[in-house]
């Protein structure tokens, strides 16, 4: 079962509103994972630790090896499940991962 968050506009990185005014609130796994890969270390509050950096790190001397452990640590330390994460050069980064919610009772 995957998170529900309001969700953002991709070219804007405004809140999305639905036709009735109210926030637009959908699955966001893929945006949380967006966020913590642009996000730099410190911008969360609550997880100042947390945060990948991808513009940084694309145009850095990191290997894809390393880029693969970093995002896998990144997104366990938030609570996803990591099945695979394919970097195809300097651009593409594909991830299969899924937050997993624990059930009360």
């Amino acid at each position: 079962m995957a998170v529900k968050d309001f969700i953002f506009d991709d070219t804007t990185n405004d809140l999305t509103i639905t036709a009735n005014g109210d926030f637009f609130v959908s699955e966001s796994d893929a945006h949380h994972i967006e966020h913590i890969l642009k996000a730099d270390k410190g911008q969360f509050r609550q997880s100042p630790l947390l945060g990948f950096s991808i513009d940084r790190q694309q145009n850095g001397a990191v290997n894809t090896q390393e880029i693969k452990q970093e995002i896998r640590k990144q997104l366990i330390a938030d609570g996803f499940t990591v099945r695979k994460i394919a970097v195809d050069g300097e651009v593409n980064i594909n991830i299969d991962a899924e937050r997993l919610l624990l059930q009360n009772g």
